[in-house]
């Protein structure tokens, strides 16, 4: 059976080693969860607020990425110019959760916190098991990049929090990686981690 974190009860676990490797992130969110309860904060949410948790961790970090990036966020765009009034107003809500979920846990910075949930709008994949029921959210940076397509070239499915990218054509040489978020005729397969985080509800371990 799944441990509950005996704090906010709510997030839970496989084992007692996988809650020490995620309590450095897990404490940012955990006194948050204990004061809304019984109110449950969305993935969204929870991504968000760990995003920013792992930001700050490695701010002092001495990292160049493509782009002049510092962190694997960066390496992704939103589309914010694209966004209806309606879901801005929806964005500016996610914030303010994420700031009510972490309170004095770590600073907060709310430009930052803003950049982070419109790159999760454009960019998280929802995580499905074998009943295309959604378990968690998470943003994996690869698969982030790769253009969607009416005709795509592959599609993305789950085992577990790990990602399955699989063909279902011959994808020719410097052809680009097209996919779709189903499908049904596969020939490779290639395997993705989530490079930044992801959330898995209760009935899963978080990771």
């Amino acid at each position: 059976s799944l441990r509950k974190c005996s704090q906010c009860k709510f997030v839970r676990y496989c084992s007692i080693s996988c809650q020490k490797l995620d309590w450095s992130l897990h404490k940012v969110e955990c006194k948050g969860i204990a004061r809304i309860t019984p109110n449950v904060p969305t993935n969204t949410i929870r991504l968000l607020v760990r995003l920013l948790a792992k930001k700050t961790m490695t701010q002092n970090e001495s990292k160049t990425l493509p782009g002049g990036g510092e962190w694997e966020m960066d390496l992704l765009t939103s589309h914010v110019p694209r966004y209806s009034e309606e879901l801005k107003h929806s964005l500016t809500e996610q914030v303010f959760g994420a700031k009510l979920l972490i309170g004095d846990t770590i600073e907060f910075n709310t430009e930052l916190a803003y950049n982070i949930a419109c790159k999760i709008v454009s960019n998280s994949f929802s995580i499905l098991d074998s009943e295309m029921n959604s378990i968690g959210a998470g943003i994996y940076i690869i698969p982030a990049l790769f253009n969607h397509s009416c005709n795509p070239n592959c599609v993305v499915l789950f085992d577990g929090c790990k990602m399955k990218l699989r063909t279902i054509r011959e994808i020719a040489q410097n052809e680009q990686i097209l996919e779709r978020d189903e499908g049904n005729i596969y020939k490779n397969i290639i395997y993705f981690v989530a490079h930044v985080i992801v959330v898995m509800t209760t009935k899963w371990k978080a990771v």
